[in-house]
């Protein structure tokens, strides 16, 4: 027996993924150093994973290679991140900067005051629609 809420369930989380895409592009463009969802999410990897070589970065993100040097060289010219040579080996190993610790920190502050806080009336209705939905799932399980 099918669930007929299900289909509910996957448009209720997708609106609430839309709706977090659409908080975190406009906090992103409005920041003093302006950040595109890809460069944030290359940053967060290079946070979560440092010392990775480009190669690694991109099989890691998920970017093609090509994409991952351009949006390193953005990051890297902002001062976001580092490359450094090692002394053995040709290939530069990325590092996340203080700077770019900084803006993480910030822009999670931002980012969480203004969608994750419950204050959000149609994060709050599509949050608490999703949980119904899950139990309904749940018990059909």
């Amino acid at each position: 027996m099918q669930d007929r809420n299900n289909p509910k369930l996957i448009q209720n989380m997708n609106s609430l993924m839309n709706l977090f895409n659409r908080t975190l592009n406009t906090v992103l463009k409005t920041y003093p150093v302006p950040l595109s969802l890809a460069s944030y999410t290359l940053l967060w990897t290079v946070y979560d994973n440092p010392g990775l070589t480009q190669y690694k970065l991109s099989l890691v993100s998920g970017y093609t290679n090509q994409r991952c040097q351009q949006i390193i060289m953005n990051l890297h010219d902002s001062d976001l991140i580092s490359r450094e040579k090692k002394e053995y080996g040709n290939k530069f190993h990325i590092y996340i900067t203080p700077r770019g610790e900084e803006v993480l920190e910030e822009l999670y502050s931002v980012v969480h005051n203004q969608f994750l806080d419950g204050k959000d009336v149609e994060v709050h209705d599509l949050a608490a629609r999703i949980s119904i939905d899950l139990t309904r799932l749940k018990e059909l399980l």
